[in-house]
């Protein structure tokens, strides 16, 4: 494979990276009641407004209501009666997904302030 990817042009430790079928998950059981939520929040993963804080990160800030709907207006089995309740759903998942992500990128700007300070200090 090493030869294959010099072929391309390509870095050796690419090579190097797990297969799919190397890499232990995690499993998780979701509730049926959740199923359709977890379904619909996934399908909207690329759907996220984004900002970009001044050290140049990416921040998630909300999924974006538009495409919510266009989601549900696709998705076959969920009448337009269940939109709220679904929505409400989606909300929570997001609340909940939005905070973990806010709490791992701010360990990250801690430590990388971190960092900053003790290589001022070493100078």
């Amino acid at each position: 494979m090493a030869d294959d990817m010099k072929f391309f042009g390509l870095d050796d430790e690419i090579a190097d990276v797990p297969r799919e079928t190397e890499v232990e998950t995690e499993s998780y059981t979701v509730w049926s009641d959740n199923l359709l939520t977890l379904q619909l929040f996934l399908r909207l993963e690329n759907k996220w407004n984004v900002v970009i804080a001044p050290d140049g990160e990416l921040i998630r800030t909300g999924i974006w209501f538009p495409n919510i709907e266009g989601v549900l207006r696709t998705t076959n089995g969920i009448p337009k009666r269940k939109w709220p309740e679904v929505l409400a759903d989606l909300e929570a998942m997001e609340d909940a997904a939005l905070e973990a992500m806010h709490k791992v990128q701010g360990e990250r700007r801690e430590k990388r302030l971190r960092e900053m300070q003790t290589k001022h200090w070493q100078k």
